[in-house]
């Protein structure tokens, strides 16, 4: 649990500094970079069956939704409605602490 607080304050730091987004990500890809830590924790995730749900990913790249998906299946994200999952919005930090959170809680 402290390792988990500290790499969020960590995190926390390299986002927001004196009201200014140093970096940032989109949810598409701050949900691809988590499953794939979740998936170097805890390899046997891949070889979750994934379906197609989120209608609102088919411009992204396959490996992107694949893993976009697999993070719905193994409840990484739930995306912003049953269907969609807003890939283009930016992930704000609070996003960021909530799924790096579910992807510790599902890789460990």
């Amino acid at each position: 649990m402290k390792i988990l607080l500290i790499t969020l304050l960590v995190i926390s730091n390299l986002f927001y500094l004196s009201g200014i987004y140093l970096l940032s990500m989109t949810r598409a890809d701050a949900v691809t970079l988590l499953t794939k830590l979740a998936i170097a924790r805890k390899p046997e995730l891949a070889e979750t069956p994934v379906d197609s749900v989120f209608t609102d990913i088919g411009h992204l790249s396959a490996e992107q939704q694949h893993y976009i998906e697999l993070a719905r299946v193994i409840h990484i994200t739930a995306g912003t409605t049953s269907t969609t999952f807003s890939p283009d919005e930016v992930a704000p930090f609070w996003q960021w602490a909530i799924l790096y959170g579910k992807m510790v809680m599902v890789s460990h």
